[in-house]
């Protein structure tokens, strides 16, 4: 089979990144299609490292251009995808390509080139949805997705977790529910743990690092957190992060890639997800537990179809719950976090379930 897969004009997607969740999942496919012998494609910008062929969109990702430069460049993001998009078009036009799978999230069909080209295109065209509904900021993105689809495009949509398809319900018909999967090889298991608490995820309010600092304070635990400051969070990190590192018992360790990230993920004794959204599908879920590190999060959204509560970590409902659950940690066995990532979230599996799914979009 014949696969594009579109990625973002923000981040490369590369073997070993520091930051990109969605970038990172379109470098595991891209792998393991190629892996399992077929032709894939990436669109993304130049400097991006794939198994595949790259489909060069832009020169360089926005994200890793001087700071000057990347302000201008994110002012005209819209400019960018429609390129990005417009060579997406051009390859699909060409005949070459079985299906097209959009991660990117901006949508194919907003661009300049599909409404103008789009009914040449006899691809089926997969976006998966990676974000979370905002009918307030994409109410007319969905209403597009909808109309072209009542108009017979073959354009599909699926889902990350059943929370995200049921939080979508009424917005957009989602044709499948896929999670997530991990190359294993990159998360080795460890049964010896230090004696420390892990945090990992962009510095945020919403990713919840402030609540994690307090989980540890209130249980006597070391906590290392992990993780991009981007510009819009500064004040956040220098107001509630900064002034409870003193290098001891709160670490930060900044941004870490994919090598550095399975060496504190699997000498952890737990890690902790206090999440403060309705994040559609954590990886930093299965990446933790693939080492055998049982996870400690907060009940929402995806997080009850990942844990297994009790046996692969703890699943709570606010500060004193996830105290009590660290306090407990020991009685999670670490060969069962690693046996349900190997029976449920590999990259095999992900692979798999969206190669089914495009043949079926392919004789719809």
């Amino acid at each position: 089979m014949n696969i594009l897969q579109i990625s973002t004009v923000w981040v490369p997607t590369t073997p070993n990144m520091k930051y990109g969740g969605t970038e990172r999942v379109v470098n595991y496919l891209d792998r393991q299609f190629v892996n399992m012998g077929h032709r894939s494609y990436v669109a993304a910008p130049g400097d991006s490292i794939v198994k595949g062929i790259l489909l060069e969109t832009l020169p360089q990702s926005i994200w890793s251009l001087s700071s000057d430069n990347k302000n201008r460049q994110i002012t005209r993001s819209n400019d960018h995808y429609k390129h990005h998009y417009e060579i997406v078009v051009s390859e699909l036009l060409k005949g070459e390509i079985d299906v097209a799978h959009d991660h990117a999230g901006n949508s194919i069909f907003m661009s300049d080139a599909y409404p103008e080209k789009g009914q040449h295109i006899k691809q089926p065209i997969l976006t998966t949805l990676h974000g979370s509904l905002n009918l307030d900021r994409h109410k007319d993105k969905y209403d597009l997705w909808n109309n072209l689809k009542s108009n017979g495009r073959k354009i599909f949509f699926n889902a990350i977790s059943y929370s995200q398809k049921k939080e979508f319900e009424g917005a957009v018909d989602i044709c499948d529910v896929i999670y997530h999967g991990l190359p294993l090889e990159n998360f080795l298991f460890q049964l010896k743990k230090s004696d420390y608490l892990f945090s990992l995820g962009r510095i945020s309010p919403e990713k919840g690092q402030h609540i994690a600092i307090e989980v540890a304070k209130k249980a006597g635990e070391k906590l290392v957190i992990g993780g991009e400051v981007h510009s819009v969070c500064t004040q956040y990190f220098e107001e509630q992060i900064k002034p409870h590192i003193d290098g001891d018992q709160i670490k930060f360790i900044g941004s870490l890639d994919e090598v550095q990230k399975a060496e504190w993920y699997r000498n952890a004794k737990a890690f902790l997800m206090p999440i403060q959204w309705n994040e559609p599908f954590g990886l930093v879920m299965i990446e933790a537990m693939a080492t055998g590190t049982p996870v400690v999060a907060f009940n929402r959204a995806s997080v009850p179809e990942v844990i297994e509560d009790g046996k692969t970590g703890f699943i709570v409902e606010n500060v004193e719950e996830m105290v009590s659950a660290v306090k407990r940690i020991d009685s999670i066995n670490p060969f069962d976090c690693r046996k349900t990532v190997e029976s449920r979230f590999t990259i095999e599996k992900e692979a798999q379930a969206y190669l089914d799914l495009y043949e079926k979009l392919i004789h719809s």
